[in-house]
């Protein structure tokens, strides 16, 4: 009935609206809008928790990476915290990769690498061949935190580069340590 009312005195003046729309509104019991619920933490999803809240993408395929499945790339901290002058009092970061075929009934799989204290996405590789089956490959390199390393211990480490082939049914890293003459 409210509903015809506003609609018929829109017709008739639409700037008289603006007026008494406001006080209308208002006479609505607020219970037939929206009702609150009480929500309880989920305790029992510490890790979840902590990756939603301080994990970043770091990469995500899309229809012009020309890779066959859908794949994300996220760093999550083992800790909060910050570095400490050397690079082993750094927090170590989780880098997990999930991939999916995109199919609806088919679960994603979640792959992990060995913490570093740091993680830089190089880039989407060619689409590769492994036995027969596709699979998505990037490249990725540890890292070191741009701040509270000192230069002396930022000039001493090597970055590892891995470069990781990944699928719903298998993956493979290859594994590079930088030298010493490339700078990285």
């Amino acid at each position: 009935m409210i509903a015809v009312f506003v609609a018929v005195a829109f017709r008739l003046d639409n700037l008289s609206m603006q007026r008494w729309l406001p006080a209308l509104l208002a006479t609505i019991p607020a219970s037939a809008a929206a009702y609150a619920v009480e929500l309880s933490p989920v305790l029992h999803h510490a890790e979840l928790a902590d990756a939603l809240t301080w994990g970043t993408r770091l990469a995500e395929t899309t229809p012009d990476a020309g890779q066959p499945f859908f794949t994300r790339v996220w760093a999550v901290p083992s800790r909060t915290g910050e570095c400490g002058g050397t690079v082993a009092s750094c927090p170590d970061v989780r880098l997990y990769m999930a991939v999916s075929s995109g199919d609806l009934g088919d679960p994603p799989t979640l792959y992990e690498l060995p913490p570093a204290k740091g993680w830089t996405f190089l880039g989407w590789d060619a689409t590769t061949r492994r036995t027969s089956a596709a699979a998505t490959g990037f490249s990725i390199a540890t890292a070191l935190p741009d701040a509270n390393v000192d230069n002396e211990a930022r000039m001493a480490w090597r970055s590892t580069i891995y470069k990781v082939s990944v699928s719903p049914s298998s993956g493979t890293v290859v594994i590079e340590v930088a030298r010493a003459d490339t700078g990285r």
